[in-house]
This record gives structure tokens, sequence and C-alpha cells, in this order.
């Protein structure tokens, strides 16, 4: 994730072992700005690379030039880097011999016409070349239930399909593994399937599935975000309006808290830190005249104001 410089990373390799425990296709590239000449000549390099988010500023001069990518993987390529929000405009990619099938023309189109890309040296193959993918997706959906994140999809076909892999992120950008699904394997019925993911992040969380058939071919749901919201510690006062005391009930337990009871003009008149784990604390306000005044307590940098009445 944090690599900026692949240029010439395979550049003329003469061997690479694509099996699909060895794809690329996963990397983190959206840190890098300078692609050029990476695959330059690695005429032994066939893989769909459609999954990578590029940097704004990434430099694809001579990358695919005369790669070993043939029409499946060049033109699934295409259509990964067209459909990806994220991808950036006015780049200039080499791709000296390769050639695209008449299911990435509009991919391509999409590309070079409102992402403003220039692209050099393929040419189109006349006819389809998309490989056959082993499931047909009818959807993919996630929501928050107690706490975690659960994933439903479905498929509407599946052929020699293995299993499922979801995949989650922060930050929309590098994805992980978080857990596995056995797929149907053969089926032309409608196969649902769901996943709990039981750790989301507080915030947006953003999910994929990614079927893997019995040949190592692979390819990837829609993306669907699951927004976890941190619950609110809740302050309440009690009694209120007081004479003598006051109790300050949490709904959740405290951390390095610290109560200060200050008045209309603003004048720290009483203060204490409340211990770790407090889930409320009595207060003397014996001492105060009858009036009006503010409860400040302040939490991991946050402030919360409550008021209350000394009778």
């Amino acid at each position: 994730a944090a690599v900026i410089n692949m240029s010439g990373m395979f550049a003329s390799a003469s061997s690479f072992d694509n099996g699909g425990n060895n794809s690329i296709d996963s990397w983190n590239t959206a840190a890098v700005t300078d692609m050029t000449f990476m695959l330059s000549q690695a005429s032994v390099f066939n893989q769909s690379i459609g999954s990578w988010t590029f940097n704004p500023g990434v430099d694809l001069n001579n990358m695919l030039d005369n790669s070993g990518m043939d029409c499946n993987n060049y033109s699934a390529t295409l259509i990964g880097w067209s459909a990806n929000p994220s991808t950036p405009d006015n780049r200039n990619l080499g791709a000296a011999g390769m050639e695209y099938g008449t299911n990435a023309v509009t991919a391509r189109t999409n590309l070079t016409g409102a992402k403003g890309w220039t692209i050099t040296g393929d040419a189109p193959s006349g006819s389809s070349c998309s490989v056959i993918l082993p499931v047909t997706w009818l959807y993919v959906n996630g929501q928050l239930q107690n706490g975690n994140a659960i994933i439903k999809w479905a498929t509407a076909s599946e052929s020699n399909t293995r299993h499922f892999e979801i995949e989650h992120s922060s930050n929309g950008i590098s994805y992980l593994k978080v857990g596995s699904v056995a797929a149907a394997g053969n089926s032309s019925l409608t196969e649902r399937y769901e996943f709990l993911h039981h750790s989301p992040v507080p915030g947006k969380n953003y999910y994929r599935i990614k079927q893997i058939d019995l040949d190592d071919r692979f390819s990837y749901s829609s993306i669907v975000s699951v927004t976890k919201t941190t619950e609110e510690n809740k302050i309440v006062i009690m009694p209120n309006p007081a004479q003598n005391h006051i109790t300050l009930f949490l709904t959740k337990p405290n951390s390095n808290t610290q109560v200060r009871v200050i008045n209309q003009q603003g004048q720290v008149l009483l203060q204490q830190n409340l211990q770790p784990g407090t889930m409320q604390q009595s207060i003397s306000i014996s001492t105060l005249p009858a009036g009006i005044y503010n409860v400040l307590l302040i939490m991991n940098g946050e402030v919360k104001t409550i008021r209350f009445v000394k009778q």
C-alpha cells in the first residue's frame, strides 16, 4: 500500500505463475504514481488487473506494451477500470499488441471518451472474447444487525464454482478477505448466500464478493456499503432540580472523563475526575447558592454540557 514506483517491475519477465493463488488483481495500487513499462514485454503474464484502483496522477505510459495479456484478460481489465468510479481521468495507457473483444468496446469508449484517456497500440479483435464467467450475479446487499454487518447475495446460475470470498474495506480502495462461503458448484436455480462480519469499523464499511471457480478463474460482485454508527454516551442528571447532591448517570462506561460545574458567568466552581469505568457519580452541590448551573463533561476530547437547577 505504500509503494509509489512500479516502473519496469515485471518488464520482460520470462516466467510468471498465473494461477489463482498468485493473482495480482487484488493488489492495493492506490499510492503508485509510476507504472511505466511495468508489464512491457512480459509475454508470460496473462491475468486481468481490472480491480486495480489508480492514483489520480499515475503514469501508465508503455505499461502493457506487448505483455502476454490475452483478449479475455485485456477485455476484463478495460471493463473493470471503466466500471470503477475511482478511475482517474486523462491517463495515457500504453497497450501495444493488445486486443479487446466486442464485449469491451463500451468500456474502452468510456475510458477514451468520458474519462479522457489515450490508449495507444491496442486493436479490436472483431469478436467477443469475454471469459465465460462461472457465475451470473443477481444481487449483493448488506445491512447492520446488532452491531454486525450481514452481507447477502444471490446467483442466477453457477458453473463449476468452488467458493466465495468476502472482502472488506474501510476506505473503498484496499480490501482484505474476512471470510469464505462454499458455492453450489453447478446450478441453474437461484442460489442465496449470506455472511456475518462480526467486526465492522465505525463509519462506512465496504464489501465485495470474489467468486472463485474450479479453474481458479474469478469474478467480483458489485460493491456494497454498510454504515456502523457509534452509539452516543448519553448522560442524565438526577434529581433536577436538586438541593444538596446530584448524580450523573452514563449509559456507557466512561474513560478519562473530567467533570466541571460552572455558573452562568462561566466560572468553574467544582471540578473532579471520574474513575475509568464509572457509570454513575454523585457530586455534592451543598456549597453552591441557589441558581442555574451547567455541568461540563470532557470525554476523549469531546465536551458535553448539561444544565441543572440548584434550589
